[in-house]
């Protein structure tokens, strides 16, 4: 890998991939899946948007349901769009830019997370938000704290008497509670707060009546597990919970809904596999870069390609380039199998 990894990113290693990927794309029922959080930049992710819409067949969900069922094929140069984590900027931001252009996305819901009452007509807050993702808690007590001394930590000492100090601190913090099992990490999160002497921020997560209205413009909204836990550290009996009680819990609020399923940051393993299989789930998707050829492919294990919705247009076609279905093995090999480990918090 230390041999090809040069190859690969060389002038000509680009141009040799650019030239395949042309010939790869005009292949039907091949799939490139592209997944987003949030919108940092409006520019930016219009940008992207218009690229991928002149230079890709952008496809639905229920496309990509239809083609692994063989109903139909998909097209040459199929893409596919998804948000995770259902954060209002989605709403406020991104829908509208996919709206404008007619482009299906599909929405990934951790259902314990949206409260019962979105926002009022004059733009506030309802009175029950919803639960708080343990990332973003831990932003919000990092970087707002008034605590300038050094902080003990399981990492060791952290010092916090700058911005750049904090943050460095965050990125340390993220990365070690990513390695803990879910009720740890909760657990370690408390703990924290009250050390740092900060109280909860309030809800990015959207409503349940703001996930209806988006549904019924068109959003197609599917599960992302209950409580966003890492799936691989957690027991088979868990991961089915969160796994049929998502499923349940949107098709309760929502209504019908597709049995497909992303894998919260990416993490799982064979006990999670199993219970989509129990739960009759027709496709699930990992984190890990690739092209999905959909007759070949493993239905529950399909690759995604994550890009910031800030990044270049050049990141974009970079991004686009490396999620090559002839460097699929190459990133397996990379990623350490297909079961992978992911320290980067929800920007998997």
């Amino acid at each position: 890998m230390k041999l090809l990894s040069p190859l690969v990113e060389s002038p000509m290693g680009h141009q040799v991939l650019r030239a395949l990927q042309r010939l790869e794309a005009q292949r039907p029922n091949q799939l490139l899946v592209l997944t987003y959080h949030a919108v940092e930049s409006l520019e930016s992710f219009e940008t992207q948007m218009n690229y991928l819409a002149a230079n890709y067949e952008i496809v639905g969900m229920m496309d990509v349901v239809d083609a692994v069922a063989a109903r139909k094929r998909l097209p040459p140069a199929a893409l596919l769009i998804t948000f995770d984590d259902a954060y209002r900027n989605f709403a406020e931001c991104a829908w509208p830019v996919l709206r404008r252009n007619g482009l299906p996305v599909t929405l990934f819901v951790p259902t314990a997370f949206p409260g019962p009452e979105g926002r009022t007509r004059a733009g506030t807050a309802g009175d029950a938000p919803g639960r708080i993702y343990w990332w973003d808690r831990l932003e919000h007590a990092l970087l707002t704290t008034t605590r300038r001394s050094d902080l003990d930590t399981p990492v060791g000492r952290l010092p916090m008497a700058t911005a750049g100090q904090r943050r460095a601190a965050l990125r340390r913090l993220k990365q070690y509670m990513w390695d803990l099992p879910h009720t740890e990490i909760l657990a370690w999160l408390h703990e924290i707060s009250d050390r740092l002497a900060v109280t909860a921020p309030r809800s990015e997560v959207m409503a349940w009546d703001e996930l209806r209205h988006l549904k019924s413009q068109g959003v197609t909204l599917a599960p992302h597990s209950r409580t966003h836990p890492k799936m691989s550290r957690i027991t088979a009996e868990q991961a089915h919970a969160e796994v049929a009680g998502s499923l349940a819990d949107l098709q309760r609020e929502t209504g019908p809904v597709l049995p497909v399923f992303a894998y919260p940051g990416g993490h799982y393993n064979k006990e999670t596999v199993k219970a989509l299989e129990k739960e009759n789930f027709l496709l699930g998707f990992t984190t890990l870069r690739g092209t999905n050829y959909l007759p070949t492919a493993r239905r529950l294990e399909l690759r995604r390609n994550h890009i910031a919705s800030n990044a270049t247009l050049s990141a974009l076609q970079a991004r686009l380039l490396y999620g090559a279905r002839l460097l699929n093995g190459w990133h397996t090999l990379r990623k350490k199998g297909p079961f992978r480990k992911n320290t980067k918090g929800y920007e998997s």
